[in-house]
């Protein structure tokens, strides 16, 4: 009797323990946390100004200075030794740290503050690092001193993309950045990146003009026995300098790319060459308001050419507007690659390119947009070289005109060159890649000023949005406003909760890396003075995802080029409870910008969350107007 009231007992207590258990869940925006570094202060100096403050000579650094970045590079390949590289959005410095196996810490990806009082800044042959002092130079910082100066903060992100660069070019605001340059080959070939018994080897790689690059290895880099490949790649790694020569560290085997053929390859498919007997113009303006719409363009002196499957560019019209546009949506072409050339225009150093673009449905990069020069009927001695334009991207939204700006060809033309110039439009895509691109307004001329109108939204005085027209959980598409996704596939959304309508921006459940997600007010006429004012809520506190800013430099179109300045306004946060709406007081657009200033300003709701990172944010009330 004793034994089963001993089980009886026990089973009562089981199942006592576990509905306690059970009700301390409550669901999955209340999860056990998971243990996640985070600093308790905020950068106060950017890497390109830290690094601008050095005087070439090693020096303390006296002041409270803090800086913060993502880590590009660590040791995991043994090509670093004791140091790893960050960077931020304005450069990239190399951190000096006299402690083994960082990456196991400090892996790719992992944002980083700095305290950077008590360390010091100096240069090893004019690369500059930040370090310790060492004999009189710049050396490591003792590891006892580590957790004094450098702190995690999340767990590891997205790596930066790296940049694209030229080596024709001056690439020094890229040093100690994660790069990338196309369609270079080894000089040395089937050799190793580091024979052993040498500290660091030097090899050479150079581009199809024959610039040259330094491509430096250590000895201990778990790669320094592979042989440099023969044929054409890309490569990625972090831009180093020695006195003026600028170098190349490779992170592992997986920033060597491609590297086959024997000559660069185009970027897929074929080049178009025109009929040569088509007769010249000195300039050219083209709307395409003779197009039929969903047929395939035929415009008396263009060429429009399908390399690659049977989809060429087509004429599209829609409510009044007209344009070209080239997809691979819904193709049985396993690759499409199609061109639309303009007739030869008659060259002089003075022609201007301008049109602009825009696209939909965005799942890649696929237009871009080329030069030739020196035909003559013979492909042979013909060359097209691709221009570098502002185009509609991930960023620009779907269906809105992005201007390509003025576009001096003088600069992708040979010097004192005499013939005639084409411009070819190239879409590439797949069955999976099928973003859908539309260009209009193609002026070639003297004077430039193309790529209007479209997407172009007329300045307001006041703004006054309450999101009451918002569909819940749609994207939010509001006349004049933008919405964009920086990083990510998550959008602002319309929400309602009883007859309450908001806009909000979460990670929650997201499954992209990371999310920046942009809302942005029409352009505003300063006029003499505004006062901004809004309310904010929060929801399931994980991290301080929102803020505020605004742009007098924007355009509509140049999110991460354009000037954002953060507007100080109170926000809803961690103090706050879930759902209370906090407002964000009356903020003077005078604070923000220049004195005297007479144009357009925008203001900008940003949001950044990733899975771990998912606090959800919440605006309303809008007001834009004058200053009392």
């Amino acid at each position: 009797m004793n034994f089963l009231k001993t089980k009886l007992f026990f089973f009562i207590g089981f199942i006592a323990v576990a509905a306690i258990f059970t009700g301390c869940v409550k669901g999955d925006f209340d999860e056990p946390p998971i243990n996640i570094p985070t600093v308790d202060f905020e950068a106060n100096t950017t890497i390109a100004q830290l690094k601008a403050s050095y005087t070439g000579v090693l020096d303390s650094i006296s002041d409270d200075i803090i800086i913060k970045g993502v880590v590009v590079a660590n040791d995991e390949s043994g090509n670093l030794y004791k140091q790893m590289v960050i960077q931020d959005e304005t450069g990239g410095i190399m951190l000096l740290i006299d402690k083994s196996y960082l990456y196991t810490e400090y892996k790719l990806g992992q944002r980083i503050y700095v305290k950077c009082k008590g360390m010091y800044l100096g240069d090893y042959n004019k690369l500059i690092q930040l370090g310790y002092i060492y004999n009189n130079a710049i050396g490591r910082l003792p590891e006892v001193m580590v957790e004094d100066h450098i702190f995690r903060d999340s767990l590891p992100g997205k790596v930066p993309a790296p940049v694209n660069i030229d080596l024709a070019h001056n690439n020094s605001a890229y040093i100690n950045m994660l790069v990338r340059i196309e369609n270079v080959h080894f000089l040395e070939v089937g050799v190793p990146f580091a024979p052993q018994g040498v500290s660091a080897t030097n090899r050479t790689i150079a581009d199809a003009s024959g610039k040259e690059l330094i491509v430096r290895t250590s000895q201990y880099a778990n790669f320094a026995s592979m042989l440099t490949p023969a044929g054409y790649g890309h490569l990625q790694g972090i831009l180093t300098i020695y006195q003026t020569t600028y170098q190349l560290l490779i992170r592992d085997t997986a920033d060597i790319i491609g590297f086959s053929g024997a000559t660069p390859p185009p970027p897929s498919g074929d080049f178009v060459y025109p009929n040569p007997d088509i007769p010249a113009v000195s300039s050219l303006e083209e709307n395409f308001d003779e197009i039929t719409n969903q047929t395939d363009i035929s415009i008396p002196g263009w060429t429009n050419e399908a390399t690659t499957g049977n989809r060429k560019w087509q004429g599209k019209i829609y409510q009044t507007e007209y344009y070209a546009q080239a997809t691979s949506y819904n193709s049985t072409d396993a690759e499409n690659v199609t061109w639309l050339v303009t007739p030869p225009v008659i060259y002089s150093n003075n022609l201007i390119l301008n049109f602009k673009s825009a696209m939909a449905y965005y799942k890649h990069d696929g237009l871009s947009v080329w030069i030739l020069t020196n035909y003559t009927a013979n492909p042979e001695t013909a060359t097209w070289t691709q221009i570098n334009a502002t185009l509609a991207n991930s960023a620009s939204g779907d269906n809105n005109w992005v201007s390509s700006g003025d576009i001096p060809l003088s600069n992708y033309v040979p010097a004192n060159y005499t013939g005639n110039i084409y411009i070819g439009f190239r879409y590439e895509g797949t069955q999976t890649n099928t973003t859908t691109y539309r260009i209009d307004e193609v002026k070639i001329n003297t004077t430039g000023g193309g790529g209007g109108g479209g997407g172009t939204i007329t300045p307001v005085s006041e703004v006054h949005e309450m999101f009451d027209n918002v569909q819940n959980d749609v994207d939010i598409n509001i006349e004049g406003w933008l919405n964009l996704a920086q990083e990510g596939t998550r959008f602002w959304r319309g929400k309602i909760f009883n007859t309450e309508k908001y806009a909000q921006a979460t990670s929650y459940k997201t499954l992209d890396n990371q999310n920046i997600c942009w809302l942005i007010t029409p352009p505003v006429m300063y006029e003499g003075g505004k006062i901004l004012n809004f309310k904010s809520a929060k929801a399931y506190w994980v991290h301080d995802g929102l803020s505020v800013l605004i742009s007098t430099d924007f355009n509509g179109s140049n999110l991460t080029t354009a000037t954002w300045t953060p507007i100080n306004a109170t926000l809803a946060g961690q103090a706050n409870a879930d759902h209370e709406w906090i407002s964000s007081g009356n903020i003077s657009i005078s604070n923000y910008v220049p004195q005297g200033f007479t144009g357009n300003f925008y203001i900008a709701f940003k949001y950044i969350g990733d899975a771990i990172n998912t606090t959800t944010f919440r605006i309303d009330e809008v007001n834009i107007g004058p200053a009392k």
